[in-house]
């Protein structure tokens, strides 16, 4: 669908968020996703981004060793957002991309940990989504969560808003075509919660979510 869209806007010559419904703003806030998982890995990422205009960025949690005790561990995650902060400079935010590669107790322990250092969100802590396991997320602090970004059917989504446990929607651009993400848009809405779709791809998707956005 979203690559009908393209071809119908070009042949047309009208932009593609004409097709969407029309324009309802002029500006789009875009995150950059930096590579790597230290400061170190992510600093040539980091620069380039800022050259190109970025000023919100996603920086990926450290990966953990079986061996960390968890303490030890959300420490080392507070260290790691700390030091991206300090290398971008006071103006830039922040998204810590969780990698859904955590328990529900240990994102539990890290977001709470995160409070401190204001990130825009807490993205993909878990892969675990029940309502009950998110419950240990989001009733132990006020970190926002983003989760979406491997759910590819609107019933996944109305099941994720009904739990209460998510801040942020994150609907993936390369699952889901542009008109399916209006209507999970509407469904967060509903339940005032906002949306940020995910996109780690070419610019071609990258333009698509800016016409969405716009």
């Amino acid at each position: 669908l979203n690559a009908m869209l393209d071809l119908v806007s070009r042949a047309k010559n009208v932009p593609v968020y004409q097709y969407l419904g029309g324009p309802v703003r002029f500006k789009a806030r875009l995150l950059a996703h930096l590579e790597g998982h230290t400061p170190a890995e992510s600093a040539a990422s980091l620069e380039r981004a800022k050259r190109q205009g970025f000023q919100a960025f996603t920086t990926a949690a450290p990966q953990r060793d079986a061996m960390i005790p968890l303490r030890a561990y959300a420490d080392l995650v507070h260290k790691h957002m700390a030091d991206m902060q300090a290398l971008a400079g006071p103006s830039a935010e922040w998204v810590l991309d969780g990698e859904a590669a955590m328990t529900p107790g240990d994102a539990a322990t890290v977001a709470n940990t995160l409070e401190r250092l204001h990130p825009i969100w807490f993205d993909e802590p878990t892969s675990v989504v029940t309502p009950d396991a998110l419950s240990k997320i989001v009733d132990e602090s006020v970190m926002p969560i983003g989760l979406g970004r491997a759910i590819t059917d609107i019933a996944g989504f109305q099941s994720l808003l009904t739990s209460g446990s998510v801040n942020i929607v994150r609907p993936d651009l390369s699952r889901n075509s542009l008109a399916k993400i209006k209507r999970i848009a509407a469904l967060a809405e509903t339940h005032y919660v906002a949306i940020a779709p995910f996109h780690n791809g070419g610019p071609i998707g990258a333009m698509a979510g800016i016409h969405l956005n716009a």
